[in-house]
């Protein structure tokens, strides 16, 4: 599979662990600066976890198919966790979807989970992420991947009908 796994978010939050680790480490007799970065280490660890999407809301790809055939557009998020640019747009995306709920399906997949590396392959996804919208037919009518651009999204997948 070519699927490309944007790992920055990982990478990133493992240098400034270990950074500030080490830093710690050799100032570890000044109390103050050993409180204040295990502050810091914490408010980082927090922030990911709560930007963190979990596992994909289908279990299964035949879940997949039968939304797509539900006769209600649908917004396909393929994502994942160690990706930077999936976890700064989480809340955007949220918000999206609430201003979509009841008109459009949002179907989110983690390509790490079995259900979102099998929608990866299918669809054709080789970067996270990457937002498919799907007509009421189940016809793909828009893509579009990397940091995303909401109200254009939201405009296709209402022009989905």
């Amino acid at each position: 599979m070519a699927f490309i796994s944007q790992n920055s978010a990982t990478l990133a939050l493992l240098i400034i662990f270990v950074m500030l680790g080490s830093y710690v480490w050799t100032n570890r007799r000044n109390r103050k600066v050993a409180v204040a970065l295990t502050l810091v280490v914490l408010a980082i660890g927090t922030g990911y976890l709560s930007a963190r999407h979990g596992p994909s809301e289908a279990a299964t790809i035949a879940e997949v198919d039968a939304l797509l055939g539900s006769g209600q557009p649908v917004v396909l998020e393929v994502y994942s966790d160690g990706c930077a640019v999936c976890l700064i747009s989480k809340h955007s995306v949220d918000a999206m979807e609430k201003r979509l709920e009841g008109e459009v399906e949002v179907v989110r997949l983690d390509v790490q989970d079995e259900v979102g590396q099998a929608a990866a392959v299918r669809y054709r996804v080789g970067a996270t992420p990457t937002f498919i919208v799907f007509a009421a037919d189940g016809s793909e009518r828009f893509r579009y991947s990397g940091f995303p651009d909401t109200t254009r999204i939201e405009a296709e997948a209402l022009n989905a009908f």
